[in-house]
């Protein structure tokens, strides 16, 4: 007998298309698990119809390929305080091992989730980075695109100007929006020309540039916005590091009130 694999079927139980449950459950989950617990299909044919009506009961929420997966772990040992028993399933066993594997799956899930970080640990964390970006530029005079948020930060504390401050202001952060434009969109550009030159403007590579132009016309597109924050921190820090003692300098704006309240 041929058994239907259950991979690729991860949609919950209640979910699949009756047209499929003959296929998926009768004809796949139910014989794999029965196989795997090493049950006799012709001598303990109930056992089929008692494991179908447990599915329908207590495992809709699963997928096929989970309640599998959770029989797997049951003959491994690996679902916590339960011990396989081999040529043995009845329902309390297949209740059994399907709520332990939601268990152990609910505190995986649980355990991989991010932990919480405090105001002070937020505060702490954005002052490191910032004095992370002011060290790299006074290195290489150049502002790496994981701090841009920094801009943000800066902008938002009223450290750095806004925009409407000054009709000087604005037309430097035009400007600076312009160039940041042709940093991400020049190599595009050369690279379409080459492709043209080479007679590729049929490839598939080819269309998915050209669709990658037309969207960062849009100067709001992340790539450009990214680039922009970036450069107006190298202006920033430029001209901090005219002052006579630049990182102290810095390491006070970080540490003053206004740029905490901005965290």
């Amino acid at each position: 007998m041929e058994l239907i694999k259950t991979t690729g079927y991860n949609m919950p139980i209640h979910a699949l298309p009756p047209k499929k449950w003959d296929e998926v459950i009768c004809r796949g989950l139910v014989p794999r698990i029965l196989m795997l617990l090493s049950v006799n299909l012709e001598r303990n044919p109930e056992r089929v119809a008692a494991t179908e009506l447990m599915i329908k009961e207590s495992a809709n929420r699963l997928s096929p390929e989970e309640i599998e997966k959770a029989f797997l772990m049951y003959v491994k040992g690996e679902l916590a305080g339960l011990d396989p028993m081999d040529g043995h399933l009845t329902p309390i066993v297949f209740n059994k091992v399907v709520n332990q594997y939601k268990q152990q799956r609910t505190t995986k899930t649980e355990l991989l989730e991010k932990p919480k970080i405090t105001k002070q640990e937020k505060i702490s964390n954005a002052q490191k980075s910032a004095m992370l970006a002011f060290d790299e530029y006074r290195e290489t005079k150049k502002v790496k695109e994981a701090y841009s948020v920094l801009f943000d930060r800066l902008y938002d504390a009223g450290i750095l100007p806004a925009k409407e401050s000054d009709p000087r202001i604005e037309k430097r952060y035009d400007m600076l929006l312009t160039c940041a434009f042709g940093y991400v969109a020049a190599p595009i550009f050369d690279k379409l020309k080459w492709m043209e030159k080479e007679d590729l403007a049929d490839t598939e590579n080819y269309k998915k540039l050209v669709a990658e132009k037309h969207r960062i016309k849009d100067l709001r597109s992340a790539e450009i916005q990214s680039k922009f924050r970036c450069l107006v921190l190298e202006g920033y820090f430029k001209k901090i590091m005219a002052k006579e003692n630049p990182r102290e300098y810095f390491s006070m704006l970080t540490e003053s009130d206004k740029f905490i309240d901005a965290i």
